[in-house]
């Protein structure tokens, strides 16, 4: 009997931006992953990418990239009113896909992201890489082990600009703020505490051509009936921490710093109980998830294994992102989550 025996999974990157760096700097780490082409529409930037990373093969059009019978696995990592189209002619042309977030900017496309997944039959990833966050995972074994029941949750989540990329202020290619940050705290929820029952949101237009300020409350319907907040801005600079999550459970609780630190404390006590778990000496692609997520990617790919975040997860986080966008417009009335 002969056994094939695959040495690498051969990848393909649409876009030269700064996540295509995070991930081919992870896939060169991955000894089972060799990327072997690029494509950009902008010839110099690509070409000066390429050379960069030993890319050996260039390409002007993703379309191309995607007819290269060399190419087995793709990452899009293209502005994002690309990403469906780009995906759905990978899957098409019989590549397996890994779709930087959002995976898609509209129920409508996400809808049609989810056929086309279904009808290939090939392995489909989205980049929510806040759940490989080393910081966050430990958050994670805290609620499922019952030590931290999330009775109330509290999250926020700013950018200091919307000018880099310049699209990034550009709803008609972005797809608006809750697409470009604030879903990777949407999927974020759901990953921690379960699936949502309702949304209310409020929004406003402070700074920038579309709403740039957002607070979110959610409820869940999970043991403990969650109720968590979202607040997030697009026009705050740069102030550490960026990103927070807090958790309240019964007289404990969890408040995260970016991916650097993690505080629990517990106790009724005046002084209480404190766990601190430091995550400052980890590599910047290892500390936001970037390394654990293409490493499971690519293993999917090879052992013909279900990815970590699915399809269904890229289509429930465009559902609750519209949700947030409709109850905005409502003023904050509660939009019911169906399953």
């Amino acid at each position: 009997m002969i056994y094939r025996i695959r040495m690498v999974v051969k990848i393909g990157i649409v876009g030269s931006g700064w996540a295509s760096h995070m991930h081919v700097r992870c896939l060169k780490e991955n000894p089972k992953a060799e990327v072997v082409a690029l494509a950009d529409v902008v010839r110099s930037k690509g070409l000066s990418f390429a050379k960069a990373y030993g890319i050996p093969k260039f390409y002007e059009s993703p379309e191309r990239l995607f007819k290269d019978p060399e190419v087995e696995a793709v990452y899009i990592a293209s502005p994002p009113k690309f990403h469906v189209v780009q995906a759905i002619a990978a899957l098409k042309s019989g590549k397996h896909v890994f779709s930087e977030k959002p995976p898609a900017i509209s129920l409508e496309e996400a809808e049609k992201l989810v056929k086309a997944v279904e009808k290939a039959g090939l392995i489909y990833q989205v980049g929510f890489n806040r759940r490989f966050w080393p910081v966050y995972k430990r958050l994670k074994e805290l609620v499922d082990s019952k030590r931290l029941r999330p009775f109330v949750v509290d999250i926020k989540m700013v950018r200091g600009e919307m000018e880099r990329p310049p699209w990034t202020k550009v709803r008609e290619v972005a797809g608006g703020f809750l697409y470009d940050s604030v879903i990777h705290m949407l999927d974020l929820s759901r990953w921690l505490v379960g699936e949502p029952k309702t949304v209310r949101c409020l929004a406003r237009r402070n700074i920038y051509p579309h709403p740039d300020g957002f607070v979110i409350m959610m409820e869940f319907s999970n043991e403990e009936r969650t109720i968590l907040s979202i607040t997030s801005a697009g026009h705050a600079s740069w102030v550490y921490p960026f990103e927070r999550v807090e958790v309240y459970g019964d007289h404990c609780s969890a408040i995260t710093e970016e991916s650097l630190r993690l505080t629990f404390a517990w106790g009724k006590e005046d002084i209480p109980n404190v766990e601190v778990h430091q995550f400052t000496k980890l590599p910047e692609h290892v500390a936001w998830g970037f390394k654990e997520e293409d490493d499971l990617f690519v293993e999917a790919v090879d052992k013909g294994v279900a990815p970590p975040v699915t399809v269904e997860d890229a289509y429930k986080a465009v559902k609750l992102v519209e949700a947030c966008y409709t109850s905005a417009e409502k003023n904050g009335e509660p939009i019911e989550i169906t399953r």
